[in-house]
C-alpha cells in the first residue's frame, strides 16, 4: 500500500470535478499539507491514519482514513456563501463514484474500495484566511502482502 499514491489519486479525482454553472473551477487539489491558503476554491486531502488492521496468511488488510476539505471563499453575504457550498456539494460527492480502486490495482494487492460516507459544511482557517468548507471523510479499504519474520 502506498499512502502517498492513494492521497494523490484522491486529489486527482477532485481536480477533475467540473464546476457548477457560474462558479469558478477548482484551482488546485493536493494531498500535501499547505502552509498557507491558495486561490479558492481548492481541495486538500489529508491522511488521518489507518484502522481495523488485520493480519492473516501473510496479508494485511484494513482501512486508511482520509479527509478531503474543499475550501471556498467566504462572501460578505452568508447566504451567497451557503448557496455556493450547496452548488458544489453534489459535484464533490460524485468525485469518487466509479473510482473504487483509485487506480491502485485492487484485488490481491492494493485498494479494494474508496468510499465517501458523509459531507459536512462548516468554516475553517488556513494560513490566517477564513474559508467556508465542505469536509468529506473518505474510507479507503486495502489489502496487501506482508513478509512475516520468525
Amino acid at each position: 500500500m502506498d499512502i502517498a499514491a492513494i492521497g494523490s489519486a484522491i486529489a486527482t479525482r477532485f481536480a477533475a470535478v467540473t464546476a457548477p454553472t457560474n462558479y469558478a473551477a477548482i484551482q488546485a487539489s493536493t494531498y500535501l499539507r499547505q502552509k498557507g491558503a491558495g486561490k479558492a476554491p481548492f481541495v486538500i486531502t489529508y491522511f488521518n491514519g489507518t484502522r481495523d488492521l488485520e493480519y492473516a496468511y501473510q496479508r494485511r488488510s484494513g482501512v486508511a482514513d482520509y479527509t478531503a476539505i474543499f475550501y471556498y471563499s467566504k462572501a460578505a453575504d452568508i447566504e451567497q456563501t451557503d448557496t455556493g457550498l450547496q452548488a458544489w456539494h453534489d459535484k464533490l460527492l460524485d468525485a469518487l463514484i466509479g473510482q473504487l480502486m483509485l487506480g491502485q490495482s485492487g484485488g490481491t494487492n492494493g485498494v479494494t474500495g474508496a468510499y465517501m460516507r458523509a459531507a459536512r459544511l462548516g468554516e475553517s482557517t488556513l494560513g490566517g484566511v477564513d474559508f467556508a468548507v465542505i469536509e468529506m471523510p473518505i474510507e479507503v479499504e486495502f489489502t496487501h502482502a506482508v513478509t512475516v519474520a520468525a
